[in-house]
Parts: C-alpha cells; sequence; structure tokens
C-alpha cells in the first residue's frame, strides 16, 4: 500500500476558528481586510503591483549571499538568488520562529506550501519567475515556545539560562544531549540515525541557534529551490530605517490597526494582535524589551536605558539592528525586503495581517495575499486497520468520541436511550393538570410548571444514566476509538501542532518530504489526511 490522501474542507474539522474558516470561504464580513483576495487573480493583481513598487533587490541579494556564505551552495540555490535580481522574479514567503530542530509539523508544511505555491504560479504565470522564501523569526524572545520537541508522548526540552533574542543563544553541550536522547529513540528506526546526523551537522556547539536552523531547513530543501532569511540583519535593517523612525517620533502604527480591530471584533472575530503605543522593541545580547515614551525621553523597559530624540536617532543611524519590529510590523518589514507576492501563514497569521492593510498603505508597500498554510494528519496503515472493524473512515475522527459513539452504537440502542417522546407525553400531562388546578386555584399553575420542570430534570437524569449503560456495553469499542484520537490527536489538539518531524522522518525518511510536497496544494485550501505505507 503507497502513500494516498483525503481531502476535506476546513469547517468540518472543526479545529479552526471562524475567521479562518469564513476567510477561506470569501464571506462577506472580511471583504476589506486584505488587499487582494486569496486567488489567481488576486496573485496577478498584486503582482501589477509589486512591478510599480521598487525593492533593493541589489541589497536583498547581497546580504542573501553573505548569509550562504556559512554552508555550501548548490546550484539550485545560486540559480534562486540570480533569479532575484530579476524585475520579473517575485517570493513567496513563510515565516517561523528557529524552533528546537525544526519544532512541530506544521513548521515544515509551512515551508513546503511555499515551495509547492511558488512552482504552481510559474506554471500559471510563466512570464514571472517564483522564489520560495523561508523568514526566520530569530529576534523572538518566548524560549518557552521554541525549546522543546515531542517525540510521541515524550517532551524532550532545552534547559538554558541565556535570555533574551532566541535566535542569539548558543548551542551548549545541554542542547546537544538532547540529540543524544533523539538517537536512543529514533535510532531503532530505518532513517533515524540519518535524522540524528542531520541534527549533528546543523547544531555545532558555539552556533547560535538561528545559523543552527539555517544549516537544518538549508539541507532539508536547498534542492526544491528554497532560500532561507535572516532579517536580524544591520545592513537591512538600515532599508527599514525610515519606518523605524516614524515609528519612533510619530508612533504611526496604532490609529491605523485600532479600527481593523474594533471592525473585526466588532464581527463576532477574536482580535490577534493589540498595539502598543510604540511597536518595537529594543534588541541586544541577552534581551529584547519594549520601547517606550515617557514625556521627551524613550526608555528601554525593564532597564536602565534611556534616549533623548537625538541620542535616539543617533542610535537608529549607527545601529539599526538594534530596533525589532514587533508582530504588527514584522510584516512590513518582511515586505519592504522581499518582492512578496503571496504570504503563508498559520489561522493566528492570518487573523494579524488582516489588521495591516491600512498600515502597509501607509508605508507605500504593497501587501501580498494572504494563504493559509497547508495542514496534514498523517496516518499510518496499521492504523487505518483499527479503523475498519469499527466502521468508520478517517475524516469522521475529527468528530468528538461522544458523538462518534453514537454512531458505533447505532440508531436502535439510541432509540432506548431517547425519552423525547416520554418528556412529551409528561408535558401534555402536566399541561393539562396545570388547567385544572388553575380552574380552581390561579396560584396552582406555577406550582404545577415546578413540579413539571423536576420531573422533565429527572427524565433527563435517567437519558444520561441510559446512555452510560449503553456506552459500557460498547466499552471496548470506546477504548480502541480512544487510542486511534490519542495517536492522531495528542493533547487534544491536532497532531501538526504537537508532533515532531523526525519521529516520521526516522520512518521514512526524505521520501516523506517528497510526498508532502507532492500533496500540498497551493491556493486550493483543503486539510488533507496524508495515509503513510
Amino acid at each position: 500500500m503507497g502513500y494516498s490522501a483525503i481531502r476535506i474542507p476546513y469547517r468540518e474539522t472543526r479545529s479552526f476558528s471562524s475567521l479562518v474558516v469564513d476567510y477561506l470561504d470569501h464571506h462577506p464580513s472580511l471583504k476589506g481586510f486584505s488587499s487582494h483576495e486569496s486567488s489567481l487573480r488576486g496573485i496577478q493583481s498584486c503582482i501589477e503591483e509589486r512591478r510599480r513598487c521598487a525593492t533593493d533587490r541589489a541589497l536583498l541579494v547581497k546580504r542573501l549571499t553573505a548569509q550562504y556564505e556559512a554552508v555550501e551552495m548548490p546550484a539550485k540555490t545560486k540559480e534562486q538568488l540570480a533569479l532575484l535580481s530579476k524585475p520579473t522574479c517575485f517570493t513567496v514567503t513563510t515565516a517561523h520562529q528557529n524552533n528546537l530542530f525544526s519544532g512541530p509539523l506544521y513548521f515544515t508544511y509551512k515551508i513546503l506550501h511555499a515551495i509547492a505555491l511558488a512552482n504552481d504560479l510559474k506554471k500559471k504565470i510563466p512570464d514571472c519567475d517564483f522564489v520560495p522564501v523561508f523568514y526566520m523569526g530569530t529576534e523572538d524572545a518566548d524560549l518557552a515556545e521554541l525549546d522543546h520537541v515531542h517525540i510521541g508522548s515524550e517532551k524532550i526540552q532545552w534547559k538554558t539560562s541565556q535570555t533574551g533574542a532566541v535566535g542569539s543563544m548558543k548551542v551548549d553541550a545541554n542542547l546537544l544531549t538532547l540529540i543524544d536522547r533523539l538517537e536512543g529513540q529514533l535510532g531503532v528506526f530505518p532513517h533515524g540515525a540519518e535524522w540524528v546526523q542531520l541534527l549533528r551537522n546543523s547544531y555545532a556547539e558555539g552556533l547560535t541557534l538561528a545559523q543552527a536552523t539555517f544549516r537544518l531547513v538549508h539541507t532539508l530543501f536547498a534542492s526544491y529551490g528554497l532560500l532561507v532569511l535572516l532579517p536580524d540583519d544591520k545592513e537591512l535593517k538600515r532599508s527599514f530605517a525610515p519606518i523605524l523612525k516614524k515609528e519612533l517620533l510619530e508612533q504611526f502604527v496604532v490609529p491605523l490597526v485600532q479600527q481593523p480591530a474594533r471592525a473585526l471584533a466588532a464581527a463576532g472575530y477574536k482580535v490577534q494582535a493589540s498595539p502598543r503605543a510604540i511597536n518595537l522593541f529594543y534588541l541586544q545580547e541577552g534581551s529584547r524589551e519594549r520601547i517606550e515614551k515617557q514625556g521627551d525621553q524613550w526608555l528601554v523597559h525593564g532597564t536602565s536605558l534611556t534616549f533623548s530624540q537625538e541620542t535616539l536617532l543617533k542610535e537608529l543611524d549607527q545601529h539599526p539592528e538594534h530596533f525589532s519590529p514587533n508582530v504588527l510590523l514584522r510584516g512590513l518589514y518582511q515586505c519592504t525586503l522581499l518582492p512578496d507576492v503571496a504570504f503563508i501563514g498559520g489561522g493566528a497569521e492570518i487573523a494579524y495581517w488582516l489588521q495591516v492593510k491600512e498600515l502597509f498603505a501607509a508605508a507605500n508597500v504593497p501587501m501580498p495575499v494572504l494563504v493559509l498554510r497547508n495542514s496534514f494528519l498523517l496516518t499510518e496503515s496499521t492504523q487505518l486497520k483499527r479503523l475498519g472493524p469499527l466502521g468508520l473512515s478517517p475524516e469522521q475522527l475529527f468528530t468528538p468520541i461522544d458523538e462518534l459513539m453514537q454512531v458505533l452504537v447505532g440508531p436502535s440502542m439510541l432509540a432506548q436511550r431517547d425519552l423525547g417522546k416520554e418528556r412529551a407525553v409528561l408535558h401534555q400531562l402536566y399541561q393539562q393538570i396545570q388547567q385544572e388546578a388553575g380552574q380552581l386555584d390561579a396560584t396552582l399553575m406555577a406550582h404545577v410548571a415546578s413540579l413539571e420542570k423536576r420531573a422533565q430534570q429527572g427524565l433527563e437524569a435517567l437519558e444520561k444514566k441510559l446512555w452510560r449503560v449503553i456506552k459500557r456495553k460498547h466499552q471496548e469499542q470506546q477504548m480502541q476509538l480512544q487510542g486511534i484520537k490519542a495517536q492522531w490527536f495528542p493533547g487534544d489538539q491536532l497532531q501538526e501542532r504537537h508532533q515532531h518531524l523526525g519521529y516520521f522522518y526516522a520512518q521514512w525518511g526524505k521520501e516523506l518530504i517528497d510526498q508532502l510536497l507532492a500533496n500540498s496544494q497551493g491556493l486550493t485550501q483543503e486539510f488533507t489526511i496524508l495515509n503513510l505505507p
């Protein structure tokens, strides 16, 4: 049995926010929050807008080339860098932090989606070129989000006292011992040694996590044409200095993102990101802290650093790398550097990008088409065989256990626990009693209504007891179902948000990456269940 895929609509998975599924369905309530619709027509519109906007391609290629000096560059990477110099070349970008060892599976799915979409666009718009880019978020300081991977039910976590931007933290002896632990767990699989060697080659002691992640991603995906960009770069930050200055002096972000946030909230959606007065951090070794303004002074939160306007602008001029955009300015920085026509992000990313359309307009930077990243559930043939006797299909596993049990139990057994008819008869009886009692004394009507309420509650309690008895009779089926659900939805969440690529790579090797890419859709948006042989 080979690889096979099942596609299901995102809405049917019940695993994504209303904003995400409404965005995919082009719901009218979200019209106007993005510059271009998520479609080929939207991409073509964005290309025309990009043609009218200057991108410093020479700087981009120069800095990318410098960053790639640390690794061996295959011919494909050199070709992609050369393409970026052409005005008819555009980028399809995805972004993520430098999770330890690549983190959860969706890190990989994002990258493969960018590659797949770039390939797809080249076929459909042959007079242009499209380069997939991984924009690495190295400045994030939330170590707890990035310092671990899950292999099965075990959490493997890096313990370190280092602080500040995670991308600047150094690979140390503690981190290297985690690779030894992974070797013990994954080495028994056919490709386990290969995965462990990938990690050893990438995570050398003394490298920063940004450098190590760069090496790992480059090794895995360079052959597919992916370029990796490290935006924490002095020269690249200098090109963004006019926007940094505008935010420091004018605090222009807040009024431009508040109104869209209010409109999203009014439409019933969760607002993903709230602006600060100044949407920048001050970045230095060991810390990334908010910049705040008090009177005519600019302070760095949690430190003794203070700037006047003169010293602040001098610092920006001499050290633009010390200024780090927050989540609301990050995308603008990305699209200032790259000729983006599409950005691939998760649900939370799509949500906050929908707040920044006016921000892009104010900066005269084209906003890319927003594409929800692909989602996969990886299943194994042995697991599917266990579903057969239960009479369930893989897509039904997205349904809550109680609903699935009702399917398994069947209508005849369900009828035994459904006391709907009895409740209706009881209601008619009490209605008659209430009418007769009311003719004698109107005050008795409320008393009869109270008696009916208690009686109905008693029937509801009996219904629940009947359902528990039925479920006990089907306990073996329920346990099988719970076992499969636990494997596919660890911690009651999507597998891709929990499990690590290494577990699957160790068993299926590079072929897994090829199959994921082959099954990665471009602008078609469906959830994919990929069965592994």
